[in-house]
């Protein structure tokens, strides 16, 4: 066999080296530089030129993708919470208690000789709340009670659901028997209305002496103190762990449950924390504290990683 030249030689290298070349080739190229060094230094360049190690290429890759997930899954997790809320800040608005004034045709009573009051309320009425409690003489209980009404309607009431009459009995025991009753009063919510007689009305049986109020319920102004001190707290104890990584996540995921039930009351009823309608409130509160807490993490999760971003450049 006729004996080739270097030239030739480093002319078919490139497809040596991406295993291109035919069997033959392949076969006289390893002939040559087995007696070449020259041929063979550069074979070794070359094919370390082109074969990468795998992990310049497979770890940036998948430092990447993990950074690519997480930044998919905070969108996902903040479009998510961001929706729900919005959603339920709706059903909110649409089920929020409007305390309705009194008139002759809202509400009808119906005595039986078993002592039962059976009240009626027509289909304006959305929802109602009654409670009792016995009659107070020289500091003494008496065996009659006191009662006290107010109905209201909704938004989804009024325009969706279509209303129909209601009706229960006012006086009833869990032991079958029935209390005695000797007035019953209707109280509505005065606060935004211009009103000369803000009493509780009568509207059955007999007036007691003196006159009765019915105030809003003040527990959600409770809260929101217990909410502030909560915060108090966890800022502390994040204050004195704070070089301790571990502990003071774990302190700010704690302290952002009462951030996000404080933000979720403002949502619903603005700075006002008085109202009639306590557990149709703190429910509504309570669950749009769920949505908004994810959004809070997430958030903070991201101004973190921006501010030791910022702190390195």
């Amino acid at each position: 066999m006729k004996k080739i030249s270097c030239d030739i030689v480093r002319d078919l290298l490139p497809i040596y080296v991406e295993n291109l070349a035919s069997f033959d080739t392949r076969k006289m190229i390893e002939e040559h530089i087995e007696g070449c060094d020259e041929c063979y230094n550069q074979l070794k360049e070359m094919q370390e030129k082109v074969i990468i190690p795998a992990d310049t290429i497979v770890a940036p890759m998948t430092t990447l993708k993990k950074k690519m997930n997480k930044k998919k899954l905070n969108i996902i997790v903040i479009t998510v919470a961001a929706v729900t809320a919005i959603l339920m800040l709706v059903l909110v608005w649409m089920n929020t208690p409007i305390l309705l004034e009194y008139n002759d045709n809202l509400i009808k009573f119906n005595s039986y000789e078993n002592g039962s009051i059976l009240v009626t309320l027509n289909d304006e009425v959305g929802g109602y709340d009654s409670s009792g409690y016995p009659e107070r003489e020289n500091n003494n209980t008496t065996e009659e009670y006191i009662y006290h009404i107010t109905v209201w309607n909704t938004l989804w009431n009024k325009y969706i659901s279509k209303g129909k009459e209601q009706s229960f009995i006012l006086n009833a025991n869990d032991d079958g028997s029935y209390n005695k009753v000797k007035s019953i009063y209707y109280y509505t919510d005065y606060s935004n209305k211009i009103t000369v007689d803000k009493y509780d009305r009568l509207i059955y049986g007999e007036d007691n002496e003196g006159t009765i109020v019915t105030l809003p319920r003040l527990t959600l102004a409770y809260y929101t103190l217990l909410c502030i001190a909560a915060i108090i707290v966890c800022g502390i104890i994040w204050f004195v762990f704070r070089k301790q990584k571990k502990t003071s996540r774990i302190i700010g995921k704690i302290a952002a449950i009462p951030v996000a039930y404080l933000i979720s009351q403002t949502c619903i009823m603005g700075f006002n924390t008085s109202t009639y309608s306590l557990l149709f409130y703190f429910y509504s509160i309570l669950l749009l504290t769920i949505p908004v807490y994810f959004i809070l993490i997430v958030m903070i999760k991201i101004l973190k990683k921006r501010m030791s971003k910022h702190h390195m450049n």
